[in-house]
């Protein structure tokens, strides 16, 4: 692959490699390329998120991770969220059961923030084809039984909903999203508690990677374990360039000073709420 980028005349010379699992062979094999071609990868950020690696009983493993206290709001999230109706997890796993769950997924997705062009429209309907490359993408997994989605359910009707992949006995999660009329009752988080009790009873899957970006997040208060990730910026051209240096020193100095941004924003808009 970096052979043919440094040979063609139009291609990018420069390649940042995200999300790259510091365990397994992927990382290594990457590193003892580069070295034969006289190139070192530039780190430009390294970081831990959620993982999910215990198999056994999905019970005892939550009584495990979540102290008493977080049990017992998310019963009452539950009971609450469930006086509005009947409320039920459903796992999509069959193509015929996919298929139409994902276009439910993306429904639900675009009638959120995530629709709303004036807060970015990330939705993935929010563009005709990306939704039909998605479409494909997850059907076609399905048939090879590498795509499932979860979904909890208010009398039928989908209060949150997680799409994701597999490869081997790993599971990867790809995107959730959630009714936002109902969450208060922090759906998602209920969501992902019954897909811990289900992936941990089916016996198929040894590990969960939550693909968050970091592990500050709801489902890093359920899921204990975590997997080291990197972000690398790398120089296709044989023993590199000063401008694959500089730009990797300016990715680098960009993350960080975005970092320390965002940082302060939500300092300064904690204080101003209290």
């Amino acid at each position: 692959m970096l052979d043919a980028m440094a040979a063609h005349p139009t291609l990018p010379k420069l390649l940042c490699a995200n999300d790259i699992a510091t365990d397994g062979a992927v990382l290594p094999a990457l590193v003892e390329a580069l070295a034969r071609r006289g190139v070192r990868a530039v780190e430009i950020d390294r970081r831990m998120r959620a993982k999910l690696e215990a198999p056994g009983d999905g019970q005892a493993y939550l009584n495990r991770s979540l102290s008493s206290k977080r049990r017992a709001e998310l019963r009452r999230q539950r009971k609450k969220l469930g006086e509005h109706g009947r409320l039920t997890h459903v796992s999509h796993r069959t193509p015929a059961e996919v298929v139409p769950a994902f276009q439910e997924f993306l429904e639900l997705e675009a009638a959120g923030w995530k629709g709303r062009r004036r807060k970015g429209g990330r939705a993935i309907q929010n563009s005709r084809s990306l939704a039909n490359f998605a479409r494909t993408m997850i059907a076609g997994l399905a048939q090879d039984s590498c795509a499932g989605i979860d979904a909890l359910r208010l009398d039928g009707r989908p209060v949150a909903m997680n799409v994701w992949l597999r490869s081997g006995r790993g599971a990867f999660g790809w995107k959730m999203t959630y009714d936002e009329v109902y969450a208060k009752w922090s759906p998602g988080t209920l969501l992902i508690e019954d897909m811990t009790n289900s992936f941990l009873s089916d016996g198929c899957i040894s590990f969960i990677d939550s693909c968050n970006r970091r592990d500050a997040t709801a489902l890093a208060q359920i899921w204990t374990e975590r997997r080291g990730i990197v972000d690398l910026v790398i120089d296709a051209r044989r023993g590199g360039s000063a401008s694959g240096r500089l730009a990797a020193a300016t990715e680098y100095l960009y993350r960080r000073a975005r970092g320390m941004m965002r940082r302060t924003y939500l300092t300064a808009r904690s204080r101003w709420r209290r």
